[in-house]
């Protein structure tokens, strides 16, 4: 692998910089107790120390401190995120299209420590919790799996790889509307077993639309297709969500609008893209033809609602933080009706919950250990239209930053 994650001797000295600063912070601190109280020092292993180096089938690489079930996770993702992308675009990647390293993170700090200590980066996309960026040593994906939002963590995972897909295939060409609608329509595509679901509209993106038509600001998709890369936000300002909406909803409802191209057309829309055929509706067209587009193009939006999928998930996510806050104050959910209570608005009637004891791969001597006598209960939610969520638990040992705690996990 490159030189930015690499060249250890080098990328060691800003974390024992940082060992050293802390280090002495505490004999000072040291110096307020007598020889009988002291303090026991403990100082977290930097993360260079802790993550591993993994070569992956497909040309990726990974250096993670995650465990092997997030890790999988994680690079599953990125690679069914490219998949998706070589399947929509219609024919093989050019060979030797670049493939992002991939850097893991437990802790969004030490995510921030390594680009700014070793990374040469004169600019990068930020996508949540997932950083795109390139520099003399490649293209690089680094994520920070920190974070309540499961869902979200999900989405920013994927448009960060989808971002760097089209950049390694693409650079430049594309423009800007087509470019953020594709990153932005790829980030909400969903894995259902081995179907792929597309189209179906998040919930945030829905709100944003639905305010924007309220208020008649919504840019008219020749507008939104006149922008050049300058005119664009960045994705860290305030209009951000609002332009990737709307990128989003040009490209919906093209693919699954009136026009109907469908997503297997993809391919066709970026090749008269970059010929500069693609007319958005009012380009070069008759007034009436303006008129009916633009009808077509309102109703369209104004009847976007969230799929069944999607608000599966989004519902198992806040099921999930729910779950966690209840067992951090040591309540333990044991009926189904107290799982029902948990949410406001109330869990839809036509979503069966189920509760299940959790398969431990902890022994009962390493639950009590961790002064747990069972496992708690796991949460399966399952809707005839959108498939299943299951709601699991994982058990972290107790270190020095954290105590014995059962942590949540979504699964679909």
């Amino acid at each position: 692998m490159p030189r930015c994650s690499l060249k250890w001797p080098h990328f060691l000295v800003p974390a024992l910089v940082l060992c050293s600063v802390m280090y002495a912070e505490a004999r000072v601190s040291a110096l307020a107790f007598s020889d009988d109280e002291l303090p026991e020092i403990k100082l977290r292993e930097p993360w260079i120390d802790r993550a591993r180096s993994r070569a992956l089938p497909g040309g990726l690489a990974v250096r993670t401190d995650l465990s092997a079930e997030d890790t999988n996770r994680l690079v599953e993702t990125v690679r069914q995120t490219r998949s998706g992308l070589d399947e929509f675009l219609g024919a093989p990647p050019p060979r030797g299209l670049e493939r992002p390293y991939l850097l893991l993170f437990a802790k969004a700090d030490e995510l921030e420590l390594t680009m700014r200590s070793e990374c040469v980066v004169p600019q990068f996309r930020s996508h949540g919790p997932a950083r795109i960026f390139a520099n003399d040593s490649g293209q690089w994906l680094m994520i920070s799996n920190e974070g309540s939002d499961a869902v979200s963590l999900h989405r920013d995972l994927r448009a960060a790889a989808a971002e760097q897909y089209l950049v390694a295939r693409f650079g430049t060409r594309l423009p800007p509307w087509l470019h953020e609608g594709l990153v932005a329509y790829v980030a909400t595509l969903h894995q259902s077993g081995s179907q792929l679901v597309v189209g179906e509209p998040p919930s945030d993106f829905v709100a944003c639309l639905r305010a924007l038509d309220a208020a008649g600001d919504w840019l008219p998709p020749s507008q939104l297709a006149a922008l050049d890369r300058d005119e664009w936000p960045g994705d860290r300002e305030p209009d951000s969500l609002q332009m990737q909406a709307q990128a989003w909803a040009v490209l919906h409802f093209l693919l699954h609008g009136p026009p109907g191209l469908g997503s297997d057309r993809i391919q066709g829309l970026i090749t008269d893209s970059l010929g500069g055929g693609v007319q958005l509706f009012e380009l070069e067209a008759s007034p009436d033809s303006v008129r009916g587009a633009a009808t077509a193009y309102a109703a369209h939006l104004r009847g976007l609602k969230v799929g069944p999928v999607t608000r599966l998930r989004e519902l198992g996510e806040r099921l999930r933080l729910a779950l966690g806050q209840a067992e951090a104050h040591g309540l333990r959910i044991t009926e189904v009706s107290a799982l029902r209570s948990l949410l406001t608005p109330a869990i839809p009637g036509s979503v069966e919950l189920r509760l299940k004891p959790t398969r431990s791969t902890r022994s009962p001597r390493a639950l009590r250990a961790l002064e747990l006598a069972e496992p708690p209960l796991s949460v399966l939610l399952e809707e005839s239209d959108a498939g299943r969520v299951r709601i699991g638990w994982q058990a972290l040992p107790p270190t020095h930053e954290t105590q014995a705690r059962w942590v949540p996990v979504l699964d679909w």
